[in-house]
């Protein structure tokens, strides 16, 4: 599928622009992406085409790189500029971002910009240009997101006449579209559980741009409470049984400039960040706000984001599987816990008759285990201050909370 789209830039020099996916040329890469100053150079056609009144006669640039620093998103990038007989300077563009596995593309963006930039006044004291910048967008998607452990499912997307993705499923070649309740179409799957089960998208309007899970039994399930108006989400991976889903919340811009979530019936979406900070987790001033994958038990999460200097950078976030808990249930045990935070005896209840709890370290450590026998009671004065994980169990259900010891 092929879609090409219009869009024009305009700026002042010095203008606050932003990138699209990537760092071009050798001054704003030395710069740590500094688009803002990107003035004199090809490379002003893409960010601040007011720029291209200060280069001096005819140039042409090429680069290449990877995006993020990953080998299977690589770019690549020409540019030009001259001066114009009456009045400013032209500059041409052409630019590239390829998905590639295994040595095959499985997506290409393309992008084609036409430029203009001239002096509205220029003394030696002094200089005032503006500049625009019309862009020709292509992008050519593959539509397979995602197959199942077994290779028998698979999910993407199919392409309406209007343009529009609509959600599809795949079992054993057999397709099936995926809607809301409603019956608005759902936007493109991404994601699905390695036993085929449970399958991710990204939101649109219908859901209120909000990522979402599904399933064949329960339909779409909206993760999250509502967004900020121009924000948008997308589930990126589940885990083998999708218990754990991964993905983002971000406003309309760059990927990494958003927040990472991590979703289970007990957490709910939960800042990644957030969630790891909690279990005691240095993440070491990174923004993990695109994950991309989780490993099958939920241990692993790896993706994107940004450190302090908001560069680029990849992240792997180790969890421990016991404390997240990917065994299969058939339902959630709703409970009432405290005090909380606790200094000795913490109280539980539940409409459920509590069969035995366990207590996890912030390490996925068991320290406790115990058959409540009616009691729901349990002594935790032996345990050190800090952060723990309690996992209650009954009649083939379970649930775990998280407390605090003071």
């Amino acid at each position: 599928m092929s879609k090409l789209l219009f869009f024009l830039l305009a700026s002042f020099p010095l203008a606050q622009t932003v990138s699209d996916y990537a760092y071009t040329g050798a001054k704003v890469s030395a710069m740590a992406g500094a688009v803002v100053a990107e003035t004199g150079s090809n490379w002003s056609i893409f960010h601040n085409p007011a720029g291209i009144t200060e280069i001096e006669g005819t140039h042409l640039s090429a680069g290449s790189g990877n995006l993020f620093g990953f080998k299977w998103l690589p770019t690549y990038n020409l540019g030009g500029t001259a001066p114009l007989p009456v009045i400013g300077k032209i500059g041409f563009a052409f630019q590239q971002l390829e998905t590639k596995y295994s040595g095959k593309t499985l997506s290409k963006e393309q992008t084609l910009s036409l430029a203009q930039g001239f002096d509205l006044q220029h003394d030696k004291n002094s200089r005032l240009a503006i500049g625009y910048t019309a862009n020709f967008v292509q992008w050519d998607l593959g539509k397979s997101a995602g197959v199942s452990g077994d290779g028998s499912t698979v999910v993407g997307w199919q392409d309406s006449e209007s343009g529009f993705r609509q959600a599809a499923i795949w079992v054993n070649g057999v397709q099936q579209l995926i809607f809301f309740p409603n019956g608005d179409r759902a936007q493109a799957a991404g994601a699905i559980s390695d036993d085929g089960v449970w399958v991710g998208g990204d939101g649109n309007f219908a859901n209120n741009f909000q990522a979402y899970r599904w399933s064949e039994a329960t339909g779409v399930e909206t993760l999250g409470p509502p967004l900020q108006p121009g924000w948008r989400g997308a589930t990126t991976s589940l885990n083998e049984d999708g218990s754990i889903a991964v993905g983002y919340y971000r406003p309309q811009g760059p990927a990494l400039f958003g927040s990472g979530f991590i979703w289970t019936e007990a957490l709910g979406v939960t800042d990644l960040n957030s969630y790891a900070e909690s279990l005691g987790i240095d993440t070491q001033g990174i923004v993990m706000s695109l994950p991309l994958d989780i490993s099958a038990d939920g241990s692993t999460i790896v993706g994107a984001g940004r450190d302090s200097n908001n560069q680029r950078v990849g992240f792997v976030l180790k969890l421990a599987p016991t404390i997240l808990g990917t065994e299969t249930v058939t339902s959630i045990m709703e409970v009432t816990y405290y005090p909380n935070p606790v200094s000795d005896i913490l109280n539980i209840d539940s409409a459920t008759n509590i069969e035995q709890v366990a207590i996890y370290s912030v390490t996925g450590q068991q320290l406790l285990s115990k058959a409540l026998d009616g009691a729901n009671t349990v002594d935790v004065s032996f345990l050190s201050n800090g952060v723990y994980f309690v996992k209650a169990f009954g009649n083939n259900t379970s649930t775990t909370f998280k407390i605090i010891k003071n």
